[in-house]
């Protein structure tokens, strides 16, 4: 590559990679007439776009499938969800390229109609990926009736589709439904689609479980699953667990439910082994995980509700070795109290490698106050700061290890995670460990980092 021609082609790289809004396409045709040209002539800049929720949008939409050429396949993504647009404009256009089209995500409006191109029995021979989704907390207001004999990943939400066999394709394999059908809804899923590895389901109709719904299919169900999210009742949850899942190992299950009786974990965990992990980030929310990475992850349903810590620790302490097993426990700052009750009725059982984590909210970066006493641990390694990255001062950091007493004899790591520290002085790591004294130390992944 000569080097006069370096400069236009890493501005194409960032140019044809970056745009997917159809107003990013037209401004970067209006830079100037070479980039005119550049985008005017190629195919493939246009065959993936985004419109919505703008007017404009709608009347661009059959211009930008026209520059598409007729055989450059079609990524198209609609937002009708705010505005009350002509969204039937857009999805007319669409009509004749049906057979061009890989991907459609299309968000709707209470007011959208859709039919045109959702509810008119089409062929979609080409589509691998359906998206679609109505307004939350609504009954499905939107149709859907059409066939895609391709599809590998449906996600439907608050829609009603009038034949779900027609969209069960057999080579799926990822399904999530929210507000859509009941348990034979699933049950048809795990029948047609021997494939799927990923399923998430939260049924608009929770009819009370007869198992009638179920007869007939072969065990294993769902062979190939490897991570499923339910929210259904407790009760139906754990039948259905027991039901059809013994052959099945699941990577990871996530079960949003009214939380009615600890019992209900004995089933959540079938096949998981020693557990390693223990989080808590939220007080409506439990993750465990085992020692080979396999997830448990459960979600309270109702607003006032959250699970009982001290009774969910017990239980799995005694029926699961939790407290035998467990290397890491993460927790929220503004439960410490809480935690720390645990944590010392009921304390883990390892003499070294224990890891404790800490969320601490942006909202309290700026004046933490940790309620509770001092957390002392005899298999204490690490204390680790959690969460996203985001700007944690030296003086919040000391504040959570003071929470802390190092055990005797051996040092005690503190782990910053993703987050960027800041402090008054020039290095803030140094000032840390300064700070931190002589039971304390930075571990090796923010040493380097510093």
């Amino acid at each position: 590559m000569s080097i006069e021609l370096l400069v236009p082609d890493l501005l194409l790289e960032i140019f044809f990679r970056l745009p997917s809004t159809v107003n990013q396409k037209i401004t970067i045709t209006q830079v100037s007439q070479f980039w005119r040209n550049v985008g005017l002539d190629n195919h493939l800049f246009w065959s993936s776009f985004s419109a919505g929720p703008s007017e404009r949008d709608c009347v661009r939409v059959p211009l930008i499938i026209e520059r598409s050429g007729s055989s450059t396949m079609l990524h198209v993504e609609f937002d009708f969800s705010n505005g009350n647009w002509p969204a039937d404009t857009a999805l007319r256009a669409l009509v004749p390229h049906v057979a061009r089209i890989e991907a459609l995500d299309v968000e709707c409006g209470i007011a959208v109609d859709t039919d045109v191109l959702l509810s008119s029995n089409l062929h979609f021979p080409a589509l691998q990926t359906l998206r679609l989704r109505g307004w939350e907390g609504w009954h499905p207001f939107a149709t859907v009736s059409l066939t895609a004999p391709r599809l590998r990943s449906l996600d439907l939400r608050t829609m009603d589709p009038l034949d779900l066999n027609a969209l069960l394709a057999p080579g799926l394999e990822s399904v999530r439904m929210q507000g859509v059908g009941s348990l034979k809804t699933l049950a048809a899923v795990f029948k047609q689609c021997r494939l799927v590895s990923h399923v998430a389901f939260y049924p608009r109709h929770q009819l009370p479980w007869t198992g009638g719904e179920f007869q007939g299919l072969t065990k294993p169900l769902a062979p190939a699953l490897r991570d499923l999210e339910l929210g259904l009742t407790s009760r139906d949850l754990v039948r259905l667990l027991n039901f059809r899942f013994s052959d099945v190992i699941l990577h990871r299950l996530a079960a949003k439910i009214p939380f009615d009786s600890v019992e209900m974990l004995t089933a959540l965990l079938s096949g998981v082994g020693p557990l390693a992990v223990f989080e808590r980030s939220h007080w409506q929310r439990i993750e465990l995980h085992d020692d080979v990475g396999r997830v448990r992850s459960l979600e309270c349903w109702e607003g006032a509700t959250s699970f009982p810590l001290k009774e969910v620790w017990d239980h799995l302490s005694f029926h699961h070795g939790l407290r035998e097993t467990v290397r890491e426990i993460r927790i929220p700052s503004r439960d410490w109290g809480l935690h720390l009750d645990v944590l010392e009725s009921c304390p883990p059982k390892l003499q070294d490698g224990i890891t404790i984590g800490i969320y601490i909210s942006s909202s309290r970066r700026k004046g933490l106050r940790m309620a509770g006493g001092i957390l002392r641990l005899p298999g204490l390694a690490k204390i680790e700061i959690c969460g996203p990255a985001d700007e944690l001062s030296v003086e919040i950091l000391l504040e959570v290890v003071a929470k802390f007493e190092p055990p005797e004899g051996r040092m005690t790591e503190v782990c910053v995670g993703e987050q960027r520290l800041t402090s008054a002085e020039e290095n803030p790591f140094v000032a840390l460990q300064m700070a931190l004294g002589e039971r304390c130390k930075i571990c090796t992944h923010c040493t380097a980092k510093s």
